[in-house]
C-alpha cells in the first residue's frame, strides 16, 4: 500500500482521472486511526492506499527524491506506471488526467 495524505482526494484522483473504481475502505488492522482503501485498477489488478490518523509529510531529498528523474531512498515510492494499449491510448490517458485538473508528466514511452 502507498501512504496518502488525504484518502478522499486520492480516491477522487484515481476514479476521475484514471477511471478506477473504489472497491472498499477498511480500518487498518493494528494501527489506531488508520484506514486502508482498495481500488480496482483493471485486468484483475488493484492498488491500495493507507491514510494514518496524523499523516507525516516527507522531507524532500531526505525521505524521497526532490525530482522524479533521480534515485530515491529505500522504502519510498518513486513513481507509478500504467500499461496503455498503444501510444494513442497513452496520450488519451494523459489528457484525461489533465482534464480532471491533476498534474501529469509528459509522455515518456
Amino acid at each position: 500500500a502507498l501512504v496518502c495524505r488525504d484518502m478522499k482526494e486520492t480516491i477522487q484522483f484515481y476514479e476521475e482521472a484514471l477511471g478506477m473504481k473504489l472497491r472498499a475502505i477498511y480500518p487498518m488492522h493494528g494501527v489506531k486511526g488508520a484506514k486502508h482503501c482498495f481500488l480496482e485498477a483493471g485486468n484483475g489488478a488493484e492498488i491500495s492506499f493507507v491514510q494514518f490518523a496524523k499523516p507525516r509529510e516527507g522531507v524532500p531529498g531526505v525521505s524521497f527524491s526532490e525530482r522524479n528523474n533521480t534515485d530515491s531512498p529505500v522504502g519510498t515510492h518513486h513513481h507509478m506506471a500504467y500499461k496503455a494499449d498503444n501510444i494513442e491510448h497513452l496520450y488519451k490517458l494523459r489528457e484525461q488526467i489533465k482534464a480532471a485538473g491533476f498534474p501529469v508528466s509528459k509522455v515518456i514511452d
